[in-house]
Order: structure tokens, then sequence, then C-alpha cells
């Protein structure tokens, strides 16, 4: 069996992508920011809430249960994570509710409000970020190496101390700033759509903003200053606001998927990832076409079996926007950056699964480390891990020593599976496959909001038919993965069935000699 060589670039960065909620009060018949004294005396509070129950910093509430796992984190049931906040922030004052709102329009909320002012909150939380040397260097980058080399400690220790880098990051940014763009957050909806603080009840609420989302979107890109606009390549024309999004096409996109994984209440991962194509086989010029490969395959069984002792790890940001103020050059890890050139994918993933098997889980699917990084705080940092990744696969453990794994900078053990999984690497490759092909949405680029219906026709067809092939593809490198796995698992019998008879042969030959001296003194 042999798989073409695969062919074209892989450039790409991923991002976990979530939802945010505001809190908001209802004052009489209208609904305001929060900014009476006394909830500023709550602050902290509310805070706590959202960094112990909001997706994805709940990874780390270590302290949650089973009945609010279930409760909080099943799949099928639409606006769970909402109206759980909801009930917990009601604790704190029966005037108080949450709307959703997507996170790629929080960011970008953020940054076209982010001004260094050093009075401004959001400021003094990026500068003491930037002052934490003992959880990142200076320019903010989070670092894990030093906690995966460690050998004598339990996973659940490890994890501990994971987590709690994550936290205190999350911290710098909770409660003050996280208060502070909450309140202007909503400021701006209400200035912009002042009819929506005279909304009949908090969903009519949600569902006025899901309406105008676009429009909204349009009206943050208008105030960024001229520096993000040229990181964002968009030239915008001040007197069109709708050409702020249309140009192309991702961020509404986005904002549609963020809106359908609300109804199903899981969390999605973005790769904007270049498409690779590689030839069925040495007979077969069909291509199949590749958006994401856990696996380096050579051209021939051997060498694709010696390859697999290279693990290898593909980045997956936070969000859509994260890493935007620290991490966005030419070579960074800003998902946004990505989308826009090249397009990419989401994933749909089951938030309840993750958390059950999130360090070294029994399951099978065992394929991604998820940072519990808040938003917030991810739009100032950088580097390798304040992002999340797939699992690199190891066919072997070897205790104390460093593996180098593709994709990262740096060496590391990690005895405790956090960025590793042990596993047959084809197996691990085949799960992989497997997992795009059923949980895969394609995002093209490009503005389609001025085709006419019969246009949107023939594009949605052929959109859905690149779809359905780059899914087959998925599921046929998953059959190739499959085939590989016993192939060099044949191969490996074989070749050690050969070296065993070629000792034998040496042994043979050794004897030889011995025997017929034995032999002639025994004449």
């Amino acid at each position: 069996m042999k798989l073409g060589l695969l062919v074209g670039s892989l450039c790409a960065i991923n991002s976990l992508m979530y939802a945010e909620l505001l809190v908001v009060k209802r004052v009489g018949k209208e609904f305001k920011p929060l900014v009476d004294p006394s909830d500023e005396a709550n602050k902290t509070a509310i805070a706590n809430i959202m960094l112990n129950y909001e997706w994805p910093m709940v990874i780390a509430n270590t302290a949650l249960t089973k009945e609010e796992q279930n409760e909080l984190l099943t799949s099928g049931k639409s606006n769970v994570e909402e109206e759980f906040i909801r009930a917990k922030v009601k604790e704190i004052d029966p005037s108080y509710d949450v709307v959703f709102i997507p996170t790629s329009l929080y960011e970008l909320f953020v940054i076209s409000f982010y001004r260094k002012n050093p009075q401004d909150p959001l400021n003094v939380a990026n500068f003491d970020l930037l002052h934490l040397k003992k959880v990142t260097n200076s320019y903010g980058q989070i670092m894990l190496s030093s906690i995966l080399n460690i050998t004598h400690e339990t996973s659940q220790v490890i994890e501990s101390k994971i987590f709690d880098i994550y936290k205190e990051n999350n911290n710098i940014f909770y409660p003050d700033a996280f208060f502070y763009i909450n309140n202007a957050l909503l400021a701006r909806i209400f200035s912009y759509y002042p009819m929506f603080a005279d909304s009949s009840d908090i969903n009519a609420l949600t569902d006025e903003l899901k309406n105008r989302s676009t429009n909204f979107a349009a009206r943050l890109i208008l105030a960024i200053d001229s520096s993000s606009l040229k990181r964002m390549k968009r030239e915008i024309d001040p007197k069109d606001a709708s050409a702020a999004i249309k140009s192309d096409g991702v961020l509404a996109k986005v904002i549609t998927l963020e809106y359908e994984a609300r109804a199903a209440n899981k969390a999605l991962l973005f790769r904007g990832t270049s498409r690779m194509q590689t030839e069925k086989s040495d007979t077969s010029k069909d291509k199949l076409v590749l958006m994401g490969n856990v696996l380096r395959t050579g051209s021939t069984v051997l060498e694709s079996y010696e390859a697999r002792n290279l693990p290898y790890s593909i980045s997956f940001g936070n969000s859509l926007f994260a890493g935007w103020f620290m991490d966005s050059g030419e070579y960074g890890a800003c998902a946004y950056q990505y989308l826009i050139s090249q397009g990419g994918y989401a994933l749909f993933v089951d938030k309840k699964y993750y958390i059950k098997n999130k360090l070294m889980g029994p399951s099978t699917l065992d394929l991604f480390f998820i940072a519990p990084l808040a938003p917030l705080a991810a739009l100032f940092t950088s580097g390798e891990y304040f992002h999340s990744r797939s699992k690199a696969v190891l066919p072997l453990k070897e205790m104390g020593k460093g593996n180098d794994v593709k994709g990262l900078a740096d060496q590391f053990i990690d005895p405790h599976g956090v960025l590793t999984v042990i596993r047959d690497p084809f197996v691990h490759a085949q799960l992989f496959s497997k997992y795009l092909a059923q949980n895969m949405r394609i995002i093209s680029r490009g503005d389609e909001s001025n085709l006419t219906e019969q246009e949107k026709k023939v594009y949605e067809e052929k959109k859905q038919q690149e779809e359905q092939h780059i899914k087959s593809s998925q599921k046929e490198l998953a059959q190739y993965y499959a085939g590989m796995r016993f192939a060099t698992t044949a191969a490996q019998k074989i070749k050690q069935k050969i070296l065993e008879k070629r000792e034998q042969e040496k042994k043979e030959a050794v004897a030889a000699p011995v025997q017929a001296q034995e032999s002639q003194e025994v004449k």
C-alpha cells in the first residue's frame, strides 16, 4: 500500500471557539449596564461565576460535580450555558441577567475599544500580564515545559499545576478588566441600538442582537484604528459599513457557526489552513483534498513507519482573534490572520466528553489539549501554549527522555499525557482523520451577499459538493491509516523473522568450526 507524497504547503492555525455572556441589569422596563455602586461591590462574585462555569475556563474547575457537568455541558440542549449561569448571577441579585454574544464579536469590540491609557483597567491588566515573570516571559508567553517535565508527581498534581498557570493569567483580567469591558460593550450596544434596552425580555434582547450581529460587527470594524485595519487586510469606506464585514466573508460565517454551536451546546475548534492534495495511490492519479493530518507520512510503508516516531502537534488558537495584540504577525498564532488568507474549517466539540477525558483519558478520542484561558486574557498572550493543540502521538512512552514534538520549539518529557498520547501512531492518525470527517465544516473565503438567488443556489451546491469531497478524502485517509497499521505490523513481523533467521545463521556459522574441531578430536 502506498499513499502519494503530500504536495502543497501547510500553513495553519486553529482556534477554539466559544461564546461570551454579558451580565446586564433589569431596571424597571429597561436593561442597563452594571454601573451602580452595588454592582461594583458584586463584580468579584460575578467574575468568579464566569471563571468557574463559562467555557473554556470551566475546564480548570476541578470541583465541578457530575450533576453540574450534566446540567452545564450536555450536548444537544440549546442555550444551556447561559441558563446555568443566569441562575447563578440571579442568586447574587434577582435583577441580573445574561446576554449571549459570539466571542468573535466580543473580541472585535475589545480590539476597537482598547487604548493604552494608563488608567484603563484593560491596559493595567495587560501591563501586569507582561510582568508576570513566574508564568510568562517578557512577551506574555505562557510556559508549560518545566511542569511537563515533572516525573515524580501524580497526574492530578500536574493537572492542578497547569491549570493554576491559566487561572493566574485569567485572574489578571478578572474582575476589573472583565467588569470594565462588560459594561463598555453593553453601553456600545445600547448606543447603537437604543431599542435593545426596551426589549420585552432577555430572550428578545438576545434574538435582536443575533439579527443585527453582522451589522454590529461592521460598525465595530469601522471603529478600529488604521493599524489594526491594516492587519485585518481591510480597506474601509466609512460610508459603507456593510462592506466592512463582507470583504472576506469569514467573520460572518464564524458568527453563524457560533450561534449554531450555541443551539447544540458545543464548543468549536477553528483551523485556518491551506488545503493539501495527495494522490490516492501509485496507479490512481485521483486527488484527496486534506484539511489536517497529525502524522507525517512517507511515500512507502517503511518510510511512514519510521516517520511515525516523530511526534507532531497541530496548533489550535482559543478564539478567532486570540493573540491579536501579541501574536498576530506574519508567523503568529492569531487564527483570523490565516482564515482570511486561506480559509479553513470548523470542528464541533462535545464539552462534557472533553471534560471527562481531559488528562490521560481512557477515550480513543483523546485527541486535543484545550487551554482554559479566558478570551480577554488570550487577546494579550502569545506563544505555543496560550492556544489549544492536537495531542502528539508517541508509539512508546520513554521516561526520562525529552520528546522532540514537531510544532513545538522546546523539548519535554510529559509522562502524564498532557500534550501527548500513547497509542499506535497510525491508530491516532486514523482517529483524527475520522474525527475531521464526522465533525468538520468548511469555511471558505469570499463575499456571497451580492449573488443572485440563482447564483447563490449554484454556489451552495458547489460548496456542499466541495465539503463532501473533503470529508470523503478524510475518510479515505482514515482507511489508509488503518491499512498502514496492519501493513506495518505484518512488515515488522516479517522483519523480525528475518532478523531471527540471520541471528540463527550467525550462531550456526560460529558454531560450525568448533563442532568440526570437536569431531576431529574425537576421531
